[in-house]
């Protein structure tokens, strides 16, 4: 007899470019199944240009800058990923209040688990409709408190 296939566990990793991020990497990475999916968002605090497109864009220049700087979270978040024989499914920088982006791109990818640093907002913890697994600050490879079950 066959066995059911499985859907690999998508989990969505939220960074913001602090060492909290290293936290959460090394978490998701030791307590994920090899199969799982990593998403990589680079959630920055700012105007929400995509709900308010009225609103002053940014220049070319902040926008190149932005995206540097997005550039440099993920291939630090990709290496340490890397160094544990995975690698990420894909990467998302977005812009506006990052509990609402990882909220909202959450629900977008159906994640089954936001593995999110201790520093992380806790609107997060609060609302998502999907596991949150909080990472403890300094901790690599061991899982910390904070598991929500909804």
């Amino acid at each position: 007899m066959d066995a059911i296939p499985r859907k690999p566990l998508r989990i969505l990793i939220p960074l913001i470019g602090a060492d909290g991020d290293i936290s959460a990497l090394h978490v998701a990475a030791e307590m994920a199944p090899r199969d799982a999916e990593f998403f990589l968002l680079h959630a920055r605090s700012g105007p929400d240009e995509e709900r308010y497109p009225d609103f002053k864009r940014a220049s070319e220049t902040e926008r190149f800058e932005r995206g540097i700087e997005s550039e440099r979270i993920f291939a630090r978040a990709n290496a340490i990923l890397a160094s544990r024989g995975l690698i990420s499914a894909g990467q998302l920088a977005s812009q506006g209040d990052p509990a609402e982006i990882i909220l909202r791109v959450a629900n977008q990818m159906e994640a089954e688990l936001i593995v999110l640093a201790a520093s992380g907002p806790r609107r997060v913890i609060d609302h998502a409709a999907c596991s949150v697994l909080v990472a403890e600050r300094g901790r690599r490879g061991q899982a910390g408190e904070g598991l929500k079950e909804t």
